[in-house]
């Protein structure tokens, strides 16, 4: 039957469509990721920093209601384990996701984080007595290195760092293990992980429906927030931008009690930007570079990498002289769904007289 069906998006009187085998449907529908419905879109991006993930992680907390008996499995492992507040999750991706997706990451990067939430949380005045870590990981050795940060408690689920290993992915104990992994992250007060996992994904997603706006409690170490097959997330410029070039100082005087220090020095504000920086005008739409963090360490500095559909230019822009362009999908409207319901239940109801 499928062969003899037709193509998306059929007529109104089409029962089933040949769906392809693709992440990139033609034509493309417009409620594909990145969007989210129009009939409350335009509202949330003006409340929320991440509306697409807040949108999904709607879905997933549906999808993943869980079992009274896993329930229980999982407050007592949190229990066992020790899982309290202030904890911050970090989930390590490695094994076979160096292979494509992903640079090697030392846990030290991900430690250059944490340190500076639980600093922040002291300068605020939060009295931290324990600086505790829920680490989930496919790799065995990471529990090794997590012995360099004496001053941290660790704390993870022995049974599913064990089973994690390739031989062993996908068993019913190791999906058991997963879930659990996903659900202590994503109830974490701050997370660190890298975009280009699904685990790091969903669990940031779980992430939207604990808070009002859980954006600002995640740190991804490569990839931004993306879905495979997404549409191109698009920017616009609000402000122009040229590209910094390299400056001189002279730094004569500025030593008056070692002359022989006074130099001329060449340097260049953020130097490590210099000359890969892309010129923008007002109004420019520029294509967010998404693996482009997959090779290269993401730096957080306030700059990230693009392309400039005007110019066709690719290199660093200044992330606040942009917004990011919310794809709107044209749904139906939940008023219109909730009164088709009412009025099928009304139906039924006439059906069954």
């Amino acid at each position: 039957m499928a062969a003899q069906a037709p193509s998306p998006p059929g007529t109104n009187d089409t029962h089933v469509v040949s769906f392809p085998d693709s992440d990139k449907p033609k034509p493309r529908p417009n409620y594909f990721p990145r969007s989210v419905p129009r009939d409350f879109g335009q509202r949330l991006v003006k409340v929320h920093g991440d509306p697409f993930a807040w949108w999904m992680g709607q879905f997933f907390k549906y999808a993943m209601r869980m079992t009274e008996g896993f329930q229980e499995y999982v407050e007592k492992l949190g229990a066992r384990l020790g899982f309290e507040s202030p904890i911050v999750g970090i989930q390590v991706r490695r094994t076979d996701k160096l292979r494509h997706d992903s640079r090697f990451i030392e846990l030290e990067e991900y430690m250059e984080v944490v340190d500076d939430f639980f600093d922040d949380l002291e300068v605020r005045g939060t009295n931290v007595t324990t600086r505790r870590i829920y680490l989930a990981t496919d790799d065995p050795g990471v529990l090794q290195e997590a012995k360099k940060f004496p001053n941290y408690k660790f704390v993870f689920n022995e049974d599913s760092v064990a089973s994690a290993s390739l031989g062993r992915r996908g068993s019913v104990d190791n999906m058991k293990y997963l879930m659990a992994d996903i659900l202590f992250l994503s109830r974490s007060d701050f997370l660190v992980c890298g975009m280009s996992s699904n685990i790091c994904r969903l669990a940031y997603e779980l992430m939207q429906t604990l808070h009002s706006d859980a954006t600002r409690k995640l740190v991804s170490l490569d990839l931004p927030f993306c879905i495979h097959g997404q549409t191109a997330q698009e920017v616009e410029a609000r402000f122009p931008h040229t590209p910094r070039s390299t400056v001189t100082a002279n730094t004569e005087g500025a030593f008056p009690f070692h002359p022989e220090k006074a130099l001329t020095l060449t340097f260049s504000f953020l130097s490590s930007l210099s000359g890969r920086e892309i010129a923008l005008q007002k109004g420019d739409r520029v294509v967010r570079s998404v693996h482009y963090y997959s090779r290269h360490r993401n730096y957080h500095d306030g700059f990230w990498h693009g392309t400039n559909l005007r110019t066709g230019k690719s290199g660093f822009y200044p992330i606040y002289k942009t917004f990011e362009v919310q794809s709107l999908a044209d749904t139906p409207s939940f008023d219109w769904i909730d009164r088709r319901e009412e009025q099928l239940g009304l139906d039924l109801r006439k059906n069954f007289k």
